[in-house]
């Protein structure tokens, strides 16, 4: 008969999380990045130009704001 060791077995099922924390991870991080350049992408051409930017910076100004660390 055949035994499961839990203990032989942990280094996998951390291995799953961590993989698992990490698609979360990734989900939520592209989930702000499409609300933040829809929200830019909704403002007129005199709002974006009050704030010193325009359409076509629309997508690294979003990239910036959810990929990056500061």
């Amino acid at each position: 008969m055949a035994t499961i060791s839990l203990k032989s077995s942990q280094p996998l099922f951390d291995g799953l999380s961590q993989y698992w924390a990490g698609l979360v991870d990734a989900y939520k991080m592209h989930r702000d990045y499409t609300r933040t350049l829809n929200e830019l992408k909704q403002l007129s051409k005199r709002e974006l130009a009050d704030l010193g930017m325009g359409h076509s910076t629309a997508e690294a100004l979003a990239f910036e704001a959810v990929y990056t660390k500061k």
